[in-house]
């Protein structure tokens, strides 16, 4: 069985390298926001074929040296009308739990 396989809905390992699953939320509740339409914002460290298909969901895109975790990007107002776009980790459960 590949690891893609057995990462779809949840991790094997901490950084969830293989999880390709369909959690869009952060651990925090908020919604993700969709990863193409961040490319001015982390386009330039991630492959384009990685951003195409990971829509909203909560990746470690970069894989294995990149995140703690898999996270997903969320907008946060910061001012009166201004907004902050960062990366918050996602809440993934270990397969097997």
């Amino acid at each position: 069985m590949l690891l893609v396989d057995v990462e779809r809905e949840c991790r094997v390992n901490p950084m969830g390298s293989g999880y390709f699953g369909t959690m869009s939320r952060s651990a925090s509740g908020e919604s993700c926001l969709m990863w193409a339409d961040m490319g001015s914002t982390y386009g330039p460290q991630m492959p384009e074929v990685n951003i195409k298909d990971s829509r909203n969901y909560c990746r470690n895109i970069l894989g294995l040296s990149a995140w703690s975790q898999p996270s997903c990007l969320v907008a946060t107002t910061v001012a009166s009308s201004a907004t902050e776009i960062r990366l918050a980790q996602c809440d993934i459960v270990y397969c097997g739990q």
